[in-house]
């Protein structure tokens, strides 16, 4: 099986890729992006056009900003990066800064050039919206006046879920012990809905077969971790899943309930934990969930 992979522009223009170029067949995508484009019909009826293969793991959202801002309000009426026009940060930023009530002169510039404008002081923040640890980030240190910004759980999202970025993360920006509050959107495999007779049909199809029966390599220790995440299972409400891998899943389902119940082997999930226990990260994140959940309700 061979894939090529491209790289694309992000956001907006790789679901535009998917749609337009013959040679696209899938792309990854964040869901609260695809979730606006079918409610705005911006690209036409996206949930006609395109399937989801499944969902992967989450993208945090990482504010930086120069070390004089303090809090996500400091920013007002200051210049922060929203990045490219169309990418996949824009949204979101665009998003978090509407209903926070906080308004800011947008900037659009890719993640370096951005960088080193905050270092020159004239933007105020950029918004990076990339699984961690973020190469763009990493690099970055308290000495060098940057600060990763605590970015508040808006009351009535919907599309986002809470996160937190640690000194394990970013050793250089956080100190030992301490948390950095913000939000994560989840990403998304999505595919361009072929005809079920034709041959780009049963090439994604081949796809499916390969990749979900060696997603335990992906999740293997030299890989990256954020892969232990993914759980093929997981369902994207209100979009139709690639029939060959809604197959596929239904059909390892029965076939581990089957051995449960003659108990010869340990029920697992298609992501590789077992049912009965999450790995570490996912119950940390899970543990974090409840915290928050828990406080909000005290408010």
């Amino acid at each position: 099986m061979r894939v090529l992979p491209i790289v694309g522009r992000g956001g907006i223009h790789d679901i535009q890729d998917v749609l337009a170029l013959p040679g696209v067949d899938m792309t990854i995508t964040q869901e609260h992006l695809l979730s606006r484009l079918q409610e705005s019909k911006e690209l036409g009826d996206l949930k006609s056009k395109l399937v989801y293969i499944t969902k992967l793991f989450n993208e945090e959202l990482h504010l930086i900003a120069r070390e004089e801002i303090r809090q996500v309000s400091d920013l007002a009426g200051k210049p922060v990066n929203f990045g490219d026009y169309g990418g996949s940060v824009e949204n979101i930023a665009r998003d978090l800064f509407r209903t926070l009530g906080v308004a800011v002169s947008e900037v659009h510039l890719g993640p370096d050039e951005a960088i080193e404008e905050m270092r020159q002081g004239r933007i105020a923040a950029t918004a990076v919206l990339a699984s961690k640890p973020s190469a763009v980030v990493e690099n970055l240190t308290r000495d060098g006046g940057f600060r990763l910004v605590q970015v508040p759980f808006p009351a009535q999202a919907t599309l986002y879920l809470p996160a937190a970025l640690h000194h394990e993360d970013y050793p250089t920006l956080i100190p030992a012990g301490e948390r950095v509050e913000t939000i994560a959107a989840g990403t998304v495999l999505i595919a361009y809905n072929w005809p079920e007779k034709s041959a780009r049909y049963q090439l994604l199809g081949n796809f499916v077969e390969s990749f979900f029966s060696r997603l335990s390599e992906f999740q293997a220790a030299r890989r990256n971790p954020r892969w232990q995440e993914v759980n093929i299972a997981a369902v994207l409400p209100d979009w139709r899943r690639f029939k060959p891998a809604e197959r596929w899943v239904q059909t390892w389902q029965a076939r581990q309930a089957g051995a449960a119940s003659t108990g010869s082997v340990p029920r697992e999930t298609p992501g590789g934990a077992t049912s009965e226990g999450r790995n570490s990260e996912t119950e940390r994140l899970f543990e974090e969930f409840l915290q928050w959940r828990e406080q909000r309700g005290k408010r």
